[in-house]
């Protein structure tokens, strides 16, 4: 190989002899094969993901085990390192709270139904928590969570897709809000170097972001990871 690029294979007689200078990896008998392609990504919701609470099939199954991984994550840093601090530009906000989000994603309404901020509240009262569908378009949210987006007012008009039940209480199930999520929870871009170590174990090189909505930062940020080598894939 020269600059990570295959240019002779073949029998052993038929590949020149390495030289003093070459590295020579002894395969095992293993096979060499090309690098893999994924063709359809989305590497900053990935790095997210890594960092989060997994709350749905096949490893949580059960209420009490939804319950078991959120109070366990709940003890621990690293997570999201995204902290509730909230922002004083933004109207209608809640005072910022110390208290850092907790994430969970993959849920499915297997594991306990549909969930609402009462079920979040029995799990975790006082930290910010908020877990995605497995879908995608729902995100449920603890009344901490609520206070903190500034959403949980009955007496003030809520955007369109914060849920609320009979009497106008919200029951914290938010629908395709995540752009205004995004506004109202300071957050900073992820380190990609994890998701480029997992990708290269699996024997991926080459990796395309599909992500429709990538704006100039986030665009910067994914050619700097590339750049720094915390990507070693190359990206498209």
């Amino acid at each position: 190989m020269e600059d990570g690029r295959v240019v002779a294979a073949g029998p052993r007689d038929d590949v020149p002899r390495p030289t003093g200078d070459d590295l020579v990896i002894d395969a095992r008998g293993g096979a060499l094969v090309h690098g893999l392609v994924d063709h359809h990504t989305h590497l900053h919701a990935l790095a997210a993901a890594m960092r989060s609470v997994d709350c749905g099939p096949p490893n949580v199954r059960t209420r009490d085990a939804l319950a078991a991984a959120l109070r366990r994550a709940a003890g621990t840093d690293g997570y999201e390192t995204a902290v509730g601090a909230t922002r004083a530009a933004v109207p209608g906000m809640a005072p910022p709270t110390a208290l850092p989000w907790l994430r969970g994603f993959n849920y499915h309404e297997s594991v306990a139904g549909d969930l609402t901020r009462d079920d979040l509240d029995a799990i975790e009262p006082a930290r910010p928590l908020r877990v995605q569908h497995r879908g995608g378009a729902l995100w449920v949210v603890n009344s901490a969570g609520l206070r903190a987006l500034g959403w949980d007012a009955t007496d003030t008009p809520l955007p369109q897709g914060v849920e609320t039940d009979a009497t106008g209480r919200p029951t914290g199930r938010l629908w395709r809000l995540d752009d205004r999520i995004r506004e109202r929870i300071p957050s900073t871009l992820p380190d990609l170097a994890e998701v480029g170590r997992r990708y290269a174990s699996f024997g991926i090189t080459h990796l395309v972001d599909a992500t429709p909505d990538l704006d100039a930062d986030a665009a910067r940020h994914l050619a700097d990871a590339v750049r720094s080598g915390a990507l070693p894939q190359r990206l498209t």
